[in-house]
């Protein structure tokens, strides 16, 4: 064999290995995958506060970055994601929560997964269940709209056992000082009238409360009703502080403008802290009410409080209102014990 020969001979075999590396470089790219993305929680009771834990994994080649998680209305909207970014053959846990509260019947919800994946960009993932309600709360939820926080004002909703209890209904426990119930039993224990008081004074916004409603058999199942009081201030931002995820891609928040008495100070601007942040501002169907749309980008590595978001407004009491921004790192949540070691929401 001439010396020629064997010179085109591994010549060849180098630009063989060359074009390999350069198709296996082109083609690198993360891949998500997550092996059950439908899941049944199965039959649940209206109290209950159920969820499921995704894994998210990379089966890629680069890492693998969760852009964004789509937004869902009703029971299913809260998450938390363990990280945003996944290198390649590693994966994340990802948990999504239903709180049922007066919620009956079936109830199924899908929500997308964003990342950098090129074939699939959006992922799909559904929670479904059936739920079965223990007791008809009829209002569901007891809502006081105080015009005088230093105000009490009763309220009754009806209570009926949608099965059959071995104890009738007698014990009445409220988690807040600012509301006191009382519960009398009607139709020969079939159905209860729970009143709810009431006990001032309130601050400016919203008081939640919950009153809970057990027999004297640990059997039975226990009742739980939502109690609400809100006292309107001359002016609100809604909600207080606007909280984000620490993640490069887009993210969307909503803020209320809320106005209320005779004078009304109108929005002249609103000031954003970096390039990172951007606004649109839009009139309210009501005169002195605004929607204040906020747009997060490129937040990754950012975690706390970033600064604030200025409001500026034409009254000479309160001329500027200043809104905290808050990044929210999904690791710091995991850490907090968001997750247990089996993979499942700590209790």
């Amino acid at each position: 064999m001439s010396l020629r020969v064997v010179v085109m001979r591994k010549l060849g075999s180098i630009i063989l290995w060359l074009g390999i590396s350069v198709c296996w470089r082109a083609e690198a790219a993360p891949r998500i995958f997550i092996e059950t993305a439908d899941i049944e929680l199965g039959a649940l009771d209206s109290n209950s506060k159920a969820g499921h834990t995704y894994v998210v994994e990379n089966r890629g080649d680069k890492t693998l970055r969760i852009t964004g998680i789509s937004r869902c209305d009703g029971p299913c909207k809260s998450y938390v994601l363990e990280t945003d970014a996944i290198r390649p053959g590693r994966s994340a846990r990802l948990r999504f929560a239903f709180d049922l509260y007066g919620i009956k019947g079936r109830v199924s919800r899908r929500r997308f997964v964003t990342s950098n994946d090129p074939e699939t960009p959006s992922f799909p993932v559904t929670l479904s269940c059936t739920v079965t309600p223990q007791y008809q709360v009829t209002p569901g939820r007891v809502m006081f709209d105080l015009l005088d926080p230093r105000s009490s004002v009763l309220k009754t909703t009806t209570v009926i056992p949608q099965s059959g209890l071995r104890q009738p209904l007698s014990s009445v426990a409220s988690n807040s000082k600012h509301f006191k119930a009382q519960l009398t039993s009607a139709a020969g224990n079939r159905s209860y009238i729970l009143e709810v008081r009431t006990v001032p004074p309130f601050s400016d916004g919203v008081t939640v409360g919950r009153i809970v409603l057990r027999s004297t058999d640990t059997n039975d199942a226990a009742c739980v009703v939502r109690v609400a009081a809100y006292v309107r201030p001359k002016l609100a931002i809604i909600p207080k502080r606007l909280v984000l995820n620490s993640m490069d891609g887009e993210q969307f928040r909503m803020l209320f403008v809320r106005q209320w008495g005779g004078s009304v100070a109108g929005l002249r601007d609103v000031l954003v802290p970096s390039e990172k942040f951007q606004c649109e501002i839009e009139e309210g169907s009501v005169y002195g009410d605004y929607r204040i749309r906020v747009y997060g980008r490129g937040l990754a590595g950012e975690s706390g409080k970033v600064d604030d978001l200025v409001i500026q407004t034409d009254s000479e009491k309160t001329p500027r209102i200043c809104v905290p921004i808050i990044v929210r790192p999904a690791v710091v949540l995991a850490k907090r014990g968001e997750f247990s070691r089996s993979g499942g929401k700590k209790r």
